[in-house]
């Protein structure tokens, strides 16, 4: 859009404002805009960083409860600073970039940012202040464009025609609804509609609202704070109505914030440290002393935890949500450190705020301060500790001083600059890597300061003395003292560092100073050193010339002078006196030797138009370099006037006797500019030098708003790349400086700070305390290094005596192993039998136990079945109770509604007589009251006519009229007792047809009841229905498990028979498996002898290949031995031939004796060196050949105890596998023994009982021939089928099963004979697969005994194994591979 504010990064472009700011009683036109020669250079200032926060005004820098900071990322904070919206970011690029504000807008009060970080509303100022209206402007922060604008026009203004700011502002969740707040006088409450640009509701209040909010789950509800203000608010219509939550609980409380936690609560801080807790709009929980005693709240952020709270003395505290009664509970409470809340901790924390991850918590604090904290380290905190504990706390890089800055200067070597403060602060802040060096405060007021072009040394002017200071790493150590100045307000180091100017009480004096010596400055014509008097008044401004030879000062008379500081002197032609101008700052640009001065009118002075006024003029001087001058000095052009802010706290300010000097002027000659700050906050830029247009006023090319509130400070680099600007909102701004010629940037060498950074002091005192640290850590570390030798010492000792104490354990728990084996084997044969006859204790036990179980059974059911037909018996009595009952109950509902019916109608009938008799009465009446009015009429017109007198008519009429008095009075006493009876039959009525209402709702009831019954019959039935079918189906399968019984029973001779057969197949393959097992076993043996003989083989190898490297070095030292001896004899004949070369005697002779002197010892040290290189070789093979040995036998021995180990585990194991298999084999064996004993059994049954059945069958066909078969046989008494319906074969079995058998006699038993029936009947594919099932179950019965014989077999080759390992154990000392071969053997053969 076209009115989006330009969006500025740190490093990028920004559009600067061509209009000057309009003066507030006469706005002059704008200016015209010169067309710069192409050769002039421009400059263009790009934001780069800023210190300090503010809160939307200079009398109010901190907002006072409204919203100062908040997130716009995780690792992204929004905050206003000066007159532009600052977004920085923490975490990853650490990085400024800036929402400037629009054209239009004085000043920006207050902001907001939506519920999705995505929207900002600002409420802005409009020009000319304060008449210039208000408006709430919403942008995108992605686009940058602006989304809605709620305009002047939508706001009310007061009595006096002007808007009161908006200074509060919040988003509904939705964004769609944005709440308003605007300041007193006239404070009212706006709920805005974005989308539609309407208004939803408003609301007049008579108190200040510091804080508004909206409810995140419901637009409609609002919450606003004031010192003693609090309440709640629900849009209806247009209107905002008011609830005060607080109405049942009269309390005095200062609320200073708030927060809502969830749809239904809401939390409220106090200035008295009370935190009230609101549920559904009433007060649940009141927490006293929620930071301790005394200390206040001023901020409240909900998270999805609870909430975080901050207050007085730097206290943060956590609060966690309970779900109990008791709503939350303090979780931490920290305190802030000392670099940041002072060593007094007297720091509020005024704001809060929460990343959207809530990860980290960024506070703001009222001393300007800015600090981040991490939550994912609070939990290692204790409770009442400093935050800075577990690195969680960190201070950001973005906070300043608390106070009036009183000065600023920048170092030329270091990218350093130095402010000071009356918060009694002194900063060095590194204004490239953006991280404050040292932060020393003092004792007293720092009215000044100056910085060393090295950047090593610092002046700072106090109240009563004047101090420099060598700056070391991290610290600021007092180096001299000046008590005789004294209220030092303007202090400078000369461009070389070898001087330094200071302005002290008196102020009119200037006083010199050598850097070096510390003493004033003395020449030929000063040999006193005294300081250069001339001004009448207080000098308010220094400035050195680039020589350092000249210093140029400006007083509050209007005096401008020069001084040449060698001979102590002043320039008489280079000054200026002005009258009625107050100088304030003075610039010289040596370049161009024209000087600049910045000045405002004194307070009082005469103008032309007869009223006093401030003004603030800039005017500019060439000076003349000749010395002395040759022509007087020339004013370039006339004095500039200045835009002045006529707020009437400014105005009393200037009038007033000012703390703090001010210097908003800086000169850039690289880029041909002039940067003024003026009293409203803009920094104007002029072309330099000037030029002489024949007396016209030079206008500004660019201009820029910037701090609110006046400038008080403007500084550039020596490089002229960065300028600096503080105001009167106690916050920096610095700007890149481009230069601009032709519509290029020009580029421009940087300065190499990065030479003199690494440039550091550091004092003896420190420096010989950390050598004395070093020293005492490297004694330390030289004590700690003895003490590890030792107990490395130690703990070998100790390592050998207990590996010495394992291996005698070890030698002893094996011989106990080995007992143990014995005993366990001992242990196994006598379990063994204890088991036999055990299983066959169990087996008749379980037998016997089974029968019971049967016969229990039996009577169970029994039981069962009789208490099922008394169930059913009473359930047939109760329902017949039941109907009879109900029945019963009708006939009595029937009977009471025709009586109640009757008697209706009887009542209806009487009341209709009543009431025909009275109509008739009526009639009859109205009948006689017509006659007598027609009779009167009559006796009217006759006595007119001429009969009796008026007066015995008169009395006539008064005796009929008697007469019918009497008679209405009785008619009207009729018709009262008519309407008494018709009343009392009315509520007879009534209360008939209540009674029948009565009588209906128990008959409901009655059906209802009923109705329950019918379901709890049917459901009753079901149940009983159910339950039959289960008796029936488990009947069935009882008699059908019982069929397939004797169907089994009938298959036991065949079973048996081919049992036998195979018996007698399996018993020779038995003798075969135990000769193969032998001869395994003797393969195995073979096996084990193979093994040794491989591994003595082994070691015969390794014993050769050791005697192999012992003769390979031997051969070695004898070759190396040889070379020596031969480089030896080459170097006796090179000897011997340089010797014979020379022909003296005496030489010849003397060499010789030499050479055999020398070859003989060399011979003898050889011999002696060979000798004791023979015995260290031999002791060293020896040692070697030792400690291979050694290893060689405690690996056998490791090895051994392993495999010995195992073995003993894996027969311990297979010993348990045997074990359990054996006792699966016994259950089999037992399962198939009983099996067999219930078939003998049940087949002796079957026989008799089909004996029977044949004899009963005769002699029921003898008795009765013609008689059908009769039922199937119930269950007998103890709960059995009989043999005979179990019986499936057919009659032709007997031939195979009851051949040779004779008739088993015994009872006779009644029933049917159908079982033999199905006997002869059975289909001859049943019984193949009959016979086929007996087959496999052939077929399984000897696997089984395959089975057991091979595991007879393995358990026997087990046993044998054992003791053969047992007794090699004992005889030999490394049984490992005789072990190995015997685990190896003793493995079943599957």
């Amino acid at each position: 859009m076209s009115d989006a504010p330009p969006v500025e990064r740190a490093g990028e472009d920004a559009e600067s404002e061509k209009k000057p700011a309009a003066d507030a009683a006469s706005p002059p036109p704008p200016p015209q805009q010169q067309q710069p020669h192409a050769s002039v250079a421009k400059t263009s200032l790009k934001f780069y960083h800023s210190l300090g926060f503010t809160g939307g005004s200079p009398s109010e820098p901190h907002g006072h409860g409204r919203n100062i900071v908040d997130h716009i990322s995780d690792d992204g904070i929004v905050y206003l600073a000066g007159k532009h919206v600052a977004v920085y970011s923490y975490e990853s690029q650490k990085t400024h970039r800036f929402v400037l504000k629009h054209p239009k807008t004085s000043r920006i009060v207050a902001f907001c940012v939506s519920a999705n970080r995505r929207y900002i509303a600002l409420s802005e100022v409009l020009h000319p202040e304060p008449s210039g209206g208000i408006q709430v402007s919403v942008y995108n922060f992605s686009t940058a464009s602006k989304v809605r604008e709620l305009g002047k026009g939508r706001f009310p203004s007061n009595q006096e025609g002007m808007q009161p700011p908006v200074v509060a502002l919040d988003f509904s969740r939705d964004n769609k609804y944005l709440a308003t707040v605007t300041d007193p006088p006239d404070p009212y409450i706006y709920l805005w509609q974005l989308d539609k640009q309407r208004l939803a509701g408003m609301a007049e209040v008579h108190h200040r609202i510091s804080q508004i909010s909206v409810s995140p789950w419901a637009h409609w509800e609002l919450c606003t704070t004031g010192t003693s203000f609090l309440r709640l608010w629900r849009a209806q219509g247009n209107q905002l109505r008011a609830h005060d939550p607080l109405a049942r609980h009269p309390t005095e409380y200062r609320f200073t914030c708030h927060s809502w936690f969830d749809s239904d609560k809401l939390v409220v801080g106090t200035a008295e440290g009370v935190i009230l807790v609101f549920d559904n709009q009433e007060l649940k929980r009141t927490i006293a002393d929620a930071h301790g005693p005394g200390r206040g709240i001023s901020c409240l952020h909900s998270v999805s935890r609870g909430f975080v709270s901050g207050g007085d003395e730097g206290i943060l505290a956590l609060f966690e949500r309970s779900f109990d009664s008791d709503y939350f509970n303090r979780f931490k409470l920290m305190t802030t450190p000392e670099r940041v809340s002072g060593p007094d901790g007297t720091a509020r924390v005024i704001d809060v705020t929460i990343s959207p991850g809530e990860e980290s918590v960024v506070c703001c604090y009222d001393n300007n301060e800015v600090a981040q904290i991490d939550l994912n380290l609070v939990e290692s905190i204790e409770e009442g500790d400093r935050v800075d504990k577990h690195n969680a706390f960190k201070r950001l890089p973005i906070g300043f001083h608390n106070d009036v800055i009183t000065g600023i200067d920048v170092c030329v070597q270091r990218s350093v600059i130095v402010t000071a403060s009356l918060d009694r602060h002194v900063r060095l802040w590194n204004f490239l890597k953006k991280r404050v060096e040292v932060d020393k405060k003092f004792d007293d007021d720092a009215l000044s300061v100056a910085l060393h072009p090295s950047g090593l040394l610092l002046a700072v002017g106090f109240r009563y003395k004047l101090c420099v200071f060598v700056v070391l790493t991290n610290d600021l150590m007092l180096c001299h003292e000046f008590p005789g100045i004294k209220q030092c307000r303007e202090v400078k180091f000369s461009h070389g560092g070898q001087y330094f100017a200071a302005i002290g009480n008196p102020w009119c004096r200037i006083s010199v100073f050598n850097t070096y010596t510390f003493q004033p400055l003395t020449s030929k014509e000063n040999p006193g050193g005294v300081p250069l008097t001339g001004h009448s008044a207080a000098v308010q401004s220094i400035w050195w010339s680039h020589s350092d030879q000249m210093l140029i000062s400006a007083g509050s008379e209007g005096a401008i002078y020069e001084w040449k500081v060698t001979c102590g002197k002043r320039n008489e032609a280079n000054e200026s006196v002005t009258k009625n101008v107050m100088y304030h700052c003075v610039r010289y640009d040596d370049d161009s030797q024209t000087l600049a001065a910045l000045g405002t009118y004194k307070p009082g002075a005469d103008r032309s138009d007869g009223k006093s006024r401030i003004e603030t003029n800039l005017r500019t001087f060439r000076f003349q370099t000749d010395y002395p001058p040759k022509t007087a000095q020339k004013v370039l052009s006339t004095p500039i006037k200045l835009p002045t802010c006529h707020n009437a706290v400014l105005e009393k300010s200037h009038r007033q006797p000012r703390v703090a000097r001010t210097c908003p002027m800086a000169i850039s000659s690289l880029a041909q500019t002039l940067f003024v700050g003026t009293s409203e906050g803009s920094l104007l830029l002029f072309e330099w030098p000037p030029t002489d247009d024949g007396g016209e006023t030079p206008q500004p090319y660019s201009h820029m708003e910037v701090h609110q509130g006046e400038i008080s400070f403007v500084v550039l680099s020596l490089d002229e790349r960065h300028l600096f600007t503080v105001g009167e909102d106690r916050c920096l701004y610095m700007f890149d400086v481009d230069v601009i010629v032709d519509g290029r940037p020009v580029a421009r060498k940087p300065f190499p700070y990065a030479s003199f950074e690494s440039i550091a002091l550091i004092s003896q005192n420190d420096f010989d305390e950390r050598a004395r640290i070093i020293a005492e850590l490297k004694s330390t570390n030289e004590e700690l290094t003895r003490r590890q030798e030792a107990e490395l010492l130690r703990l070998e000792e100790e390592h050998r005596v207990m590996l010495k104490k394992v291996d005698e354990e070890t030698e002893l728990e094996l011989q106990n192993m080995r007992q143990e084996m014995e005993r366990s084997v001992a242990e196994a044969q006598q379990a063994k039998v204890q088991a036999q006859e055990r299983e066959t204790k169990d087996a008749e036990a379980h037998m016997k136990a089974a029968e019971e179980l049967e016969a229990l059974h039996t009577r169970k059911v029994e039981a069962m079945q009789q208490k099922q037909k008394l169930l059913q018996a009473e359930k047939n009595d109760l329902t017949l109770r039941y109907e009879n009952k109900l029945h019963k109950l009708q006939a009595e509902i029937r009977n009471e509604r025709k009586g109640m019916d009757q008697q209706k109608k009887e009542l209806e009938q009487r009341l209709s007589s009543d009431l025909e008799q009275l109509r008739a009465e009526i009639r009859e009446t109205d009948r006689d009251i017509n006659g007598m009015i027609d009779m009167t009429i009559q006796d009217y017109m006759t006595e007119l006519e001429g009969g009796p007198g008026v007066e015995g008519l008169h009395e006539k009429w008064k005796a009929i009229l008697l007469a019918k008095e009497s008679q209405s009075s009785q008619m009207r006493t009729n018709t009262a007792l008519f309407k008494t009876r018709r009343e009392k039959h009315d509520k007879e009525i009534e209360e008939l047809e209540n009674q029948i209402d009565a009588k209906k709702e128990q008959e409901r009831l009655l059906a209802q009841k009923a109705h329950e019954h019918m379901k709890t019959n049917e459901a009753l039935k079901s149940e009983i229905s159910q339950r039959n079918e289960t008796i029936s189906a488990s009947e069935r399968k009882i008699l059908d498990l019982k069929k397939q019984a004797a169907e089994l029973e009938k298959l036991r001779y065949v079973l048996t028979f081919k049992f036998a057969e195979l018996r007698k197949e399996v018993a020779p393959k038995e003798e075969k498996i135990r000769d193969m097992g032998e001869a395994i076993q003797h393969m195995d043996l073979k096996l084990e002898g193979k093994g040794t003989e491989r591994n003595t083989l082994e070691r015969t190898l390794a014993e050769k290949d050791e005697q192999i490297s012992s003769l390979m070095q031997e051969l070695g030292a004898k070759r190396r031995k040889l070379e020596d001896k031969q480089r030896g004899t080459d170097q006796m004949l090179r000897d011997l031939t340089s010797l014979i070369a020379t022909m003296d005697p005496q030489v010849v002779e003397e060499g010789a004796r030499k050479l055999v002197e020398n070859y003989s010892l060399k011979q003898e040290e050889g011999a002696v060196v060979a000798s004791e290189s023979l015995n260290t070789a031999e002791f060293a093979r020896q040692r070697q050949y030792i400690r291979s040995e050694l290893a060689s036998v405690g690996k056998a021995a490791r090895s051994a105890e392993g495999h010995l180990r195992k073995d003993n585990q894996s027969k311990t194991e297979e010993n348990v596998t045997l074990v359990a298999e054996i006792n699966e084999l016994r259950a089999e064996k037992k399962q198939l023994s009983q099996r067999h004993q219930a078939t003998d059994s049940l087949l002796k049954e079957l026989q008799a009982q089909l004996q029977r059945a044949i004899a009963a069958s005769t002699m029921n066909s003898q008795q009765s021939p013609s008689r059908p078969f009769s039922a199937p046989p119930a269950a007998s008494s103890s709960g059995r089928v009989p043999a005979a319906a179990k019986l499936h074969a057919s009659q032709e079995q007997p031939a195979k099963g009851l051949a040779g058998r004779s008739p088993a006699k015994g009872k006779l038993v009644k029933g049917s004979t159908r079982s033999l029936k199905e006997l002869s009947d059975m289909n001859p594919q049943k019984l193949a697969a009959i016979v086929v099932q007996v087959e496999q179950t052939n077929s399984c019965i000897r696997q089984q005994g395959e089975e057991i014989s091979r595991l007879k077999a393995y358990v026997k080759q087990l046993l044998q194994g054992a003791e053969e390992a047992a007794g090699e154990v004992t005889t030999s000392r490394f049984p490992a591979v005789d072990g190995s071969q015997n685990s190896a053997t003793m493995r079943p053969l599957t």
